[in-house]
């Protein structure tokens, strides 16, 4: 079983029961570009919870069996995380061994060069055994397998809540924040449904899932980083100057780095 696959299993259901993408987009809130995405096998565009919630509610809609197809996306993300963990273990043993033939070799060589190259070389040892065993550390930091679903109600609900909901105009009443000496207004405008994570200063950090046509502006001192989900589906101004898009629609980008002067990419 690939996303392919299961994605594949999705759209033959929902086309034999005559039901477009676009029948089940009005009804459940999500964005045909995202529910394509989600046909295709392309689940990477969203964090793992928002696209099991997704799921749920397109297979529910289309009337698949939920809990079989459910099964099928956590046994795909367990294999996935195994994967990635499949990473040859670095030990002190092989550094160990790399280390004595180093002064093995010193040993043979002639005494003039053993005291002063003896210490040099093992230094060098030294710090690349520390620089392998720190480099497997940071790509294998703590990781947990479980992914908690985000019942998608909630979702729109959290997202309604945080935008303000709309006027009777279809406007989006953004909240009213105070100026502050040499802040920075980050503006964001959807023409697709995207997620998105934005942490301001360093300090605080908010999560959204917005349907096409919404808004959002952040507030910050010195810096945005943004990370985002389908991010050619939502275009930025910051302090009124107009930045365009992040990404290609699809596309996930993460820790984009915004500053006054600069969008700068990891």
């Amino acid at each position: 079983m690939t996303p392919q696959i299961l994605g594949e299993e999705l759209r033959q259901f929902r086309e034999s029961k005559r039901i477009t993408l676009l029948d089940v987009s009005s009804m459940t809130r999500i964005s045909v570009s995202l529910l394509e995405a989600i046909e295709e096998g392309r689940f990477e565009v969203l964090p793992p919870a928002y696209v099991r919630a997704m799921i749920r509610e397109f297979a529910e809609y289309i009337g698949m069996d939920t809990g079989a197809v459910l099964r099928k996306y956590d046994l795909l993300r367990d294999d996935r995380e195994k994967e990635s963990k499949q990473v040859p273990e670095p030990t002190l043993a092989k550094a160990s061994g790399a280390l004595e033939r180093i002064v093995s070799y010193t040993k043979g060589s002639k005494k003039k060069f053993l005291h002063e190259n003896v210490v040099f070389v093992v230094l060098i040892a030294l710090a690349i055994v520390l620089s392998y065993l720190l480099l497997h550390q940071g790509q294998n930091g703590p990781s947990s397998s479980t992914v908690a679903e985000i019942p998608f109600d909630r979702v729109v609900h959290e997202t309604e809540a945080a935008t303000g909901g709309l006027t009777s105009t279809g406007a989006i009443q953004l909240p009213r924040v105070p100026e502050r000496f040499d802040s920075l207004t980050l503006h964001l405008e959807t023409t697709d449904s995207v997620w998105i994570s934005v942490t301001m200063d360093g300090k605080r950090t908010e999560e959204y899932l917005f349907p096409p046509g919404w808004s959002r502006i952040w507030k910050a001192e010195s810096e945005f980083v943004v990370t985002m989900g389908n991010a050619g589906g939502g275009t930025f101004r910051l302090n009124d100057v107009d930045i365009g898009t992040l990404g290609k629609l699809g596309a996930v980008i993460r820790s984009v780095r915004i500053t006054k002067d600069r969008v700068r990419r990891p």
